[in-house]
């Protein structure tokens, strides 16, 4: 699944194009295993930060390479973009990453996280005794 999210450069527009190009060279610059289970835990915690600037860093360069055009972008010039994203921004172009990761579209990226949040919450919560919510109550004394 291809995905695409344009971000204001500096000059213009920057196109940012998410594929398995782009999913491929995000897991060389953060050396993690092209499964999910490789790269999603990367966008928490301690490797979050790198995470994403990988991410902008591999929609950009996947750009450059379908014009044929060298990719000269900095580190700091890659770090900048990401400095002057807005959080919705920012958002969006996490689903357009996902999604290409997951091979959908970047549009069900929010309500298929939020149903995978839900069950990860079931799973995790265990079974549930039938009166839980209804304790029965401490003897007279």
């Amino acid at each position: 699944m291809v995905n695409v999210f344009e971000i204001k450069g500096t000059d213009a527009p920057l196109r940012l194009l998410f594929s398995t190009y782009a999913v491929r060279r995000f897991t060389k610059l953060m050396n993690c295993a092209p499964t999910v289970s490789g790269i999603f835990p990367l966008f928490d915690g301690e490797t979050m930060l790198d995470a994403m600037v990988a991410m902008l860093q591999a929609g950009l360069e996947t750009s450059s390479a379908e014009r044929k055009q060298a990719f000269t972008m900095t580190e700091y010039e890659v770090c900048s973009l990401l400095d002057g994203l807005t959080e919705e921004e920012g958002q969006q172009i996490t689903y357009a990453f996902m999604g290409s990761v997951l091979g959908r579209p970047a549009s069900e990226m929010p309500d298929f996280l939020l149903e995978i949040r839900k069950k990860t919450a079931e799973l995790t919560a265990g079974p549930q005794p039938e009166d839980a919510g209804n304790p029965e109550p401490l003897p007279a004394s």
